[in-house]
């Protein structure tokens, strides 16, 4: 009787055994041709010139989107990016004709035609000025006398836009920069980052020409934003947190940080 018992079990104990492996290969297969699946999807996606952040003259396109493919790439795609201006990849966004935008900022204004991302990294937006100006900024009621530049079709804070300023909008920060240098106009609200960029390789005579001034005006987050238009779009950004979760967990997203030469910057965490 014990004999049968035990060759009883072992019939049931390789029945189990048999029953989970062919569960473990039917769920690697689905893994596998889920991959396989996104794989076949060729992203268009875009970016523009907001140096540091992204620019086509920087290896990788830049910080963003390094960091936006590697995520994509994770989970099988193949992603292909395109500079543009930044109006004309809004304008590609909101009608679908690309897939998605490598580093907006979120706004509820938006959120008809981009689904966003967790977040990327933060940034702040502050205002410069010529260091022989004699200006101050304590709040915005002391800057009404003052043009200030502002970008084409930038997503500005809030409690600036509110102050309602006198502003004059260029295509980029490299413009109103050279502006501000020409005294055209008086201040530009800019990315700090950008600034202490367009300043250390923008002409000789910029070195020791601008400072900031006052606290800064807010802090913004970049986000990959996939259009809407898209039928995917959901699993797009779905996909996309999963693979940014995992350059976290094993240290990638901080070593292109790092690469990329940004220290100061709020990393996101896993939550």
């Amino acid at each position: 009787m014990g004999y049968f018992r035990c060759y009883f079990a072992l019939i049931i104990l390789f029945w189990v055994q048999a029953i989970g492996l062919v569960g473990s290969q039917a769920q690697a297969q689905s893994l596998s041709q889920t991959q396989a699946l996104q794989s076949q999807r060729l992203l268009h996606l875009a970016t523009t010139e907001y140096p540091p952040f992204y620019s086509k003259n920087l290896p990788e396109f830049g910080l963003v989107p390094d960091i936006c493919v590697q995520s994509f790439e994770r989970m099988g795609y193949q992603v292909k990016v395109s500079s543009y201006p930044f109006a004309r990849a809004v304008k590609l966004l909101q009608s679908g004709e690309i897939d998605g935008f490598l580093g907006l900022w979120y706004r509820e204004s938006r959120l008809g035609w981009a689904h966003y991302s967790k977040p990327l990294l933060s940034h702040k937006i502050r205002l410069y000025k010529r260091v022989e100006d004699n200006i101050s900024f304590d709040n915005f009621e002391s800057l009404r006398q003052y043009l200030i530049g502002i970008g084409l079709a930038y997503a500005n804070p809030k409690s600036f836009v509110d102050a309602k300023l006198k502003t004059e909008a260029a295509t980029s920060d490299e413009i109103n920069l050279k502006k501000l240098f020409h005294g055209r106009i008086d201040l530009v609200l800019i990315s700090e980052n950008v600034a202490q960029y367009l300043i250390s390789t923008g002409p000789g005579p910029y070195r020791g020409m601008f400072e900031p001034i006052g606290k800064p005006v807010g802090e913004e987050w970049f986000h990959f934003a996939a259009a809407k238009g898209v039928s995917d779009h959901q699993k797009l950004v779905a996909d996309f947190n999963q693979g940014l979760s995992l350059l976290i967990a094993d240290g990638t997203l901080a070593a292109i940080f790092e690469r990329h030469g940004f220290t100061q910057n709020q990393i996101p965490s896993q939550e």
